[in-house]
């Protein structure tokens, strides 16, 4: 299937309706783009698999002080 959209001057283009309804993509969802000799794929981000990822890729900043400080607190007895 090959189907055409236009590049707008903010950098975006629109998925005919059915397009997204074939690949699933919902409001919000993320969307991988990968280049390839010239080509873009898109596929829906699934649910981040941890076992797949790097700490860094895993937690963003905030959450990492947020839980150590969380962990740091815990019990209120920080003599262990």
């Amino acid at each position: 299937m090959n189907i055409s959209v236009k590049l707008t001057s903010d950098h975006k283009i629109q998925l005919p309706e059915y397009v997204i309804k074939k690949m699933g993509f919902s409001i919000n969802d993320e969307i991988i783009v990968k280049v390839e000799d010239k080509k873009l794929i898109l596929t829906k981000k699934e649910e981040t698999d941890i076992f797949n990822v790097s700490p860094k890729e895993f937690w963003n900043n905030n959450a990492v002080e947020e839980y150590l400080k969380d962990e740091g607190d815990y019990g209120g007895n920080n003599d262990y």
